[in-house]
């Protein structure tokens, strides 16, 4: 899977789950790839201008996005 698709997943992912915080492992198992591997995307995408907001045992949420269209927005 490419960086953008990987993006477009986690992203789509945060939006339908609304503003409940979904654990790391729920979102790593249901997209299919490792914990580790989805903290790197989250920080790729914290860098881009998303606020994503993480709890210890509560899980991330997304917050806010950039005013720019981002790719995985489209």
């Amino acid at each position: 899977m490419k960086d953008n698709d990987i993006k477009r997943s986690i992203i789509g992912y945060f939006r339908e789950k609304g503003a409940s915080p979904v654990s790391g492992e729920d979102i790593s198992r249901e997209l299919g790839f490792s914990r580790a591997n989805l903290w790197k995307y989250i920080k790729k995408l914290r860098e881009e201008g998303y606020i994503i907001d993480a709890a210890p045992r509560v899980g991330y949420r997304l917050t806010a996005v950039p005013d720019e269209i981002t790719p995985y927005e489209v």
